[in-house]
């Protein structure tokens, strides 16, 4: 198959992003064709970045390990709450334009969530583009950031609610880490309010 793969984080970067790197090179030992649209490595999560991004660029591609990465900015040197924030709503918009180029010629979409967002544009890529969706689901959201008090706002959390429905709705297939995750997407399916 020829996979694309859409990822919030991806090495060098510090983050949960050694899973995606580790699933891409799983996937392209079985004979698949990965390729990854991601950002631009970020300073706050990268201790020491082997190659600066490009001056005056808005992507970047790059081989590594057998698959194709495309860097697409914005590209945030800081870490912040608002600088979080504003990844979170940029970087949908970003990946989405990226990937209604990239996509066209794949079989498949594929993405890890947290962030929603990021489910969300590859759930309306697929629609578009008329591709299945793959859906790996990390942490619940927003229901994990409502129980650890990170989103009070009633607006915000019923925005997000939408979103997840759309995406359990939407999406070809969800993979989840656990039991209680599993309970909680067809609970959210069966049960929208």
């Amino acid at each position: 198959m020829n996979i694309l793969s859409i990822e919030e984080g991806f090495p060098p970067e510090l983050t949960s992003a050694r899973l995606p790197f580790e699933f891409a090179c799983e996937l392209v030992k079985r004979g698949h064709k990965v390729t990854i649209i991601t950002v631009f490595p970020r300073k706050y999560l990268t201790p020491t970045i082997v190659k600066e991004p490009p001056k005056g660029k808005f992507f970047y591609w790059e081989k590594k390990d057998g698959f194709t990465i495309l860097r697409v900015r914005p590209y945030f040197k800081r870490a912040s709450l608002l600088v979080r924030f504003l990844e979170y709503l940029v970087l949908p918009v970003t990946f989405f334009i990226s990937g209604l180029f990239v996509g066209k010629s794949k079989d498949l979409i594929h993405c890890q969530t947290p962030p929603l967002t990021i489910a969300f544009i590859a759930c309306v890529l697929g629609k578009i583009l008329r591709k299945p969706v793959v859906v790996r689901i990390q942490d619940i959201h927003p229901d994990a950031l409502v129980k650890v008090g990170l989103l009070k706002n009633r607006l915000l959390i019923k925005l997000m609610e939408f979103i997840e429905l759309f995406v359990y709705a939407h999406a070809s297939l969800i993979t989840v880490i656990a039991e209680g995750y599993k309970r909680h997407v067809v609970s959210v399916i069966r049960n929208p309010e």
